[in-house]
């Protein structure tokens, strides 16, 4: 016959298993959800004050934590909007959609290929080429700031396209799409009557339609 008193003692341990599992999942889901959080509050600020940089933040502060297959689906959505929201701000939207649609057409194309990589390469190998690509901006920006002049592109349409390519396949592999892409727009924006302003509504133009290319894929 079944004993109720013999089995006390294993039911006692399966439940006290089980409470703490269950404890232990519950405060890594709200440790992990709070960082995240945290993660695009900050960087959302920096997106606000700047007009760049929101996505790129949001993936160096993630792929520590999560593969980059992850982190892109974390960031999709959240960086769509925000990037929408500043492209739409001040309207002008026919006149930059005219200006730059080969920009966008190229940074599309090039996202939708960036972000079908992302489940051939290896995660690792993926963190090391956002590592080395966060490097070389920063490097840039120093000796930049060193010599009083910025790193541009030619305003050339092959450097329009090999740009817009290459750096859509960066933002769909990586999320870092900003560093090439403001390279070519600042010779693209010199001479507007806003260069800042214009540079700032192209650039989130393009991070809109590359985030729509992983929306696609992912």
């Amino acid at each position: 016959m079944f004993d109720r008193h013999k089995s006390t003692p294993a039911f006692t341990r399966f439940t006290y298993f089980t409470f703490t599992y269950f404890t232990h999942f519950v405060r890594s889901a709200m440790t992990a959800f709070t960082l995240i959080i945290l993660t695009f509050i900050i960087a959302s600020i920096f997106h606000g004050l700047t007009g760049i940089g929101v996505t790129l933040i949001a993936t160096t502060a993630l792929a520590s934590s999560y593969p980059m297959s992850h982190v892109l689906v974390l960031t999709v959505i959240p960086c769509l909007l925000i990037n929408l929201v500043v492209f739409l701000d001040g309207g002008r939207i026919v006149y930059y959609l005219k200006k730059y649609w080969l920009l966008v057409l190229t940074s599309f194309v090039g996202s939708f290929i960036g972000t079908k990589l992302v489940f051939i390469i290896a995660s690792h190998h993926l963190l090391i080429a956002l590592g080395l690509l966060i490097v070389g901006y920063v490097a840039m920006q120093f000796v930049a700031m060193s010599v009083g002049k910025n790193f541009k592109l030619p305003n050339t349409t092959p450097s329009l396209v090999i740009s817009g390519t290459i750096a859509g396949v960066l933002g769909g592999a990586t999320n870092a799409m900003s560093p090439l892409l403001v390279m070519y727009l600042l010779s693209a924006t010199e001479y507007t009557d806003d260069p800042k302003t214009e540079l700032i509504k192209a650039s989130n133009l393009c991070y809109v339609v590359g985030k729509i290319a992983q929306l696609i894929v992912l």
